[in-house]
C-alpha cells in the first residue's frame, strides 16, 4: 500500500454514534484543526497533514447542502499500513466511515 494514501476519514459530525474515539489515537500523534476538519498525524507526516487539511478546508461545498457541511471531520493520516489496519480493524467500519 502506498503510504501517501493511508488515510482514514473517521467521523463526520461531532459525537457520531458508534465512534470509539479512544481507539483512534496515534502514538505520538499531533493534530491540525481547521474550521470544518481536523487531521491527526505523526510528526514525520506534517507536510502531508498540512496538504490534507488544506484540501479538506478548500473543498467545494456539496451540492444541496449548506456550505458548512460537512463539519467535524477527523482525518487520520496513518503512518504505515500496520497502523492503518489497527485503526480500521482490517475492514470498513459498519458506521460508514470513509477509508482510502
Amino acid at each position: 500500500m502506498i503510504p501517501a494514501v493511508l488515510g482514514l476519514i473517521l467521523a463526520i459530525g461531532q459525537g457520531t454514534a458508534g465512534q470509539d474515539a479512544a481507539g483512534l489515537r496515534l502514538v505520538d500523534g499531533r493534530y491540525l484543526a481547521g474550521v470544518r476538519a481536523a487531521v491527526s498525524f505523526v510528526s514525520a507526516d506534517s507536510i502531508k497533514a498540512v496538504r490534507v487539511l488544506s484540501a479538506l478546508e478548500d473543498a467545494t461545498p456539496l451540492p444541496g447542502l449548506p456550505p458548512e457541511v460537512p463539519s467535524g471531520v477527523l482525518f487520520v493520516l496513518a503512518p504505515d499500513e500496520g497502523e492503518f489496519v489497527r485503526l480500521t480493524g482490517g475492514a470498513t467500519p459498519d458506521w460508514g466511515a470513509g477509508v482510502a
